[in-house]
């Protein structure tokens, strides 16, 4: 018996046969939208886009495939995928297609060059994987390409800027590096040779390292980030510790990588101007020595004149009073008269010593007791003696020198004091002096026990400008405080070899003294009776023609009974002035003209000089002056007429 189905029965199953119409309808049609689909976007991908088959030949190209390389569809199509590629990655593709074959390799990512059709070179990053068929045998390869050439000359340009920064920050001249809160992360070899460390022994450790105290590290750090936050880079002048101890002046320059975040790290520069620094010190000395020494020659004039004057006094106790010595009898008078004309020489020495010291001149040489200026030295160092054992070794029998007291008394006076700073640092401070004659010289040490003179310094020792003591003290052997000129062993030398043509030696070892000997030519100052034969052989005596020019009565007069009395008996004319000076000369023949340069009037003494050189090319001219400033022309003068002389007064 057959049941029939009901109407929902039937209703149901007519939906489903719908259903699977449908489906069969969308199953054929799906092929078919796919395959548009699948054309959609390979057309349109952003990324070059090819079939490659297996023997790598190009089979479908997307529009950006002929974007990428400039050919169209037709050229690429009709290609392998060598003929596009450059020769140095054609190995690439082929290696992956021999893997993907041999089942190694499904997929691949990786760059290669290729050449544009306009011949330049193309950089692309190839996405490539295979198709296989039902049976799992290779049909092709899909590949996805991306022009990465912009990217490429990017990273070129970034390496090579790296190896610019990378060689300018080996060979720099300066110290280059990076500090991450204030450590060491990266040095170059400059930084190395100013600090005397290595590589390995800077990185990875605190700058602190480099800073001779606290203090100085504390204020680099305040001062270099207050302006790198004002300003965005931070210079600052400060001091390095190198590794041997030596203390080094440092430009220090310093800039964040990252402004709004300092804990990436801060670049710095570092260069060392230690020499630069010293040479402004130097330049500084300098400076102010000149300035001492345009205050000096602004004494000197003041000096000069006040010289003249007192010489001229002088001049005129001493010839009275030698000439009173010659006529007196009484024992008593005649020791007053000697103790008149000694103490006209005191007077003599002082104010030639004031000329020496505030004028470059010429000695003005006199014989004196070498003992006599060792000893004033002594006393005018009274007070920084205090404490230092003094000991004095004299030999007896020592010729009197003849050289200019004044210069003397100033290198003495240089010796011991520089004696005195060497051992400002030692427990039992001796200085030692001594003074003897051997052969035809004679000889003054000035010996310490302080702390001695480097090897490597003694050669500049007498340098001007060249100092140990203050900024220079490198090794703090003198106490705080004691500074150097550099110009007092250089005056020393000066005096010495140049002005007396004596000798200076310097013996010195560092912790044990310094011994400093001065040798000057023994000078006879009397005559041995072989000599006094010969000078009245010479004829001096016999009587001459002079004309004597001397605006002062007191010397014109001591000067003229000296030289009209016996023995000599000369005639002498005399001239208060220039134009008298003149008008004598002109009327009058004389054998030698006696000439003072200060005359009154607006006739000097050179003047009447040139004057008598217009006339007579050949009388002898003797200058009697202690005129400074005429001093130094007198120089050139000399060398011009050799019948010219000059006596500084007083005679």
């Amino acid at each position: 018996m057959t049941i029939k189905p009901t109407y929902e029965e039937l209703e149901k199953r007519v939906k489903e046969l719908e259903q699977e119409v449908t489906k069969r309808k969308q199953a054929e049609e799906d092929p078919q939208e796919s395959e548009e689909r699948f054309r959609l976007a390979f057309e349109n991908a952003n990324d070059g886009v090819c079939l490659v088959d297996t023997d790598g030949n190009l089979v479908i190209v997307n529009n950006r495939m002929c974007e990428i390389f400039g050919y169209s569809k037709k050229e690429l199509e009709s290609m392998t995928e060598n003929d596009i590629t450059h020769p140095d990655d054609r190995h690439i593709s082929p290696k992956f297609i021999k893997k993907s074959i041999t089942g190694e390799a499904e997929n691949a990512v990786f760059e290669k060059q290729y050449f544009h059709k306009q011949g330049h070179i193309i950089w692309g990053q190839i996405s490539s994987s295979i198709i296989k068929d039902k049976k799992g045998d290779p049909l092709c390869f899909i590949s996805h390409i991306q022009d990465i050439s912009q990217r490429k000359q990017a990273e070129k340009a970034l390496q090579e800027s790296e190896e610019w920064l990378s060689s300018v920050f080996r060979a720099a001249p300066i110290g280059i590096g990076v500090v991450i809160d204030r450590m060491f992360s990266k040095i170059n070899s400059r930084l190395c040779e100013i600090t005397g460390y290595s590589e390995e022994e800077l990185t990875g450790q605190s700058s602190r390292m480099l800073y001779p105290s606290d203090e100085e590290y504390e204020y680099v750090g305040r001062e270099k980030y207050k302006q790198i936050r004002d300003h965005g880079i931070g210079t600052v002048e400060t001091l390095w510790k190198r590794k041997n101890g030596h203390i080094v002046n440092i430009l220090l320059s310093s800039t964040p990588m990252d402004l709004d975040d300092l804990s990436k790290g801060v670049t710095f520069t570092a260069l060392d101007i230690t020499n630069r620094k010293q040479a402004e010190e130097e330049k500084r000395k300098a400076l102010e020595f000149a300035a001492e020494q345009s205050k000096h020659a602004l004494i000197g004039q003041v000096a000069g004149k006040m010289a003249h004057d007192f010489n001229n006094v002088l001049m005129g106790i001493m010839g009275n009073a030698q000439l009173a010595m010659m006529n007196c009898d009484d024992e008593k008078t005649k020791k007053k008269l000697e103790r008149i004309n000694e103490f006209s020489e005191r007077g003599r020495d002082i104010t030639n010593t004031l000329i020496s010291f505030s004028k470059d001149q010429e000695p003005k040489q006199t014989y004196f007791k070498i003992e006599d200026r060792m000893e004033l030295a002594l006393k005018m160092l009274e007070k920084e003696l205090t404490g230092i054992q003094v000991s004095r070794n004299y030999k007896p029998g020592i010729p009197k020198l003849l050289a200019d007291p004044g210069m003397t008394q100033d290198v003495l006076v240089n010796l011991v004091l520089n004696s005195i700073h060497a051992m400002s640092k030692v427990e039992n401070p001796t200085l030692t002096l001594k003074a003897y004659s051997q052969d035809d010289k004679i000889y003054c040490e000035i010996e310490d026990n302080g702390c001695g003179i480097p090897k490597e310094h003694q050669a500049s020792i007498f340098t001007p400008s060249f100092t140990l003591k203050g900024s220079h003290d490198k090794t703090a052997s003198y106490k705080l405080g004691i500074k150097g000129t550099g110009f007092g062993m250089s005056n020393v030398k000066k005096y010495i070899v140049e002005k007396h043509k004596g000798d200076i030696s310097l013996e010195s070892e560092v912790g044990k003294g310094t011994r400093v000997t001065i040798a000057l030519r023994i000078i006879k100052d009397h005559l041995s009776s072989d000599e006094k034969k010969e000078v009245v052989k010479s004829k001096i005596y016999d009587k001459r023609s002079i004309l004597l020019v001397e605006d002062e009565p007191a010397i014109a007069d001591v000067q003229y009974q000296i030289l009209t009395q016996e023995p000599f008996s000369h005639i002498v004319s005399i001239a208060a002035n220039g134009q008298m000076a003149i008008d004598i000369f002109d009327r009058n023949k004389f054998d030698i003209v006696s000439l003072d340069y200060m005359l009154p009037g607006n006739i000097n003494g050179l003047d009447v000089y040139n004057h008598i050189r217009e006339k007579d090319k050949n009388i002898p001219v003797m200058f009697i002056s202690g005129n400074i400033a005429f001093l130094e022309s007198m120089k050139e003068l000399k060398e011009k007429d050799p019948n010219l002389e000059h006596l500084s007064k007083p005679v």
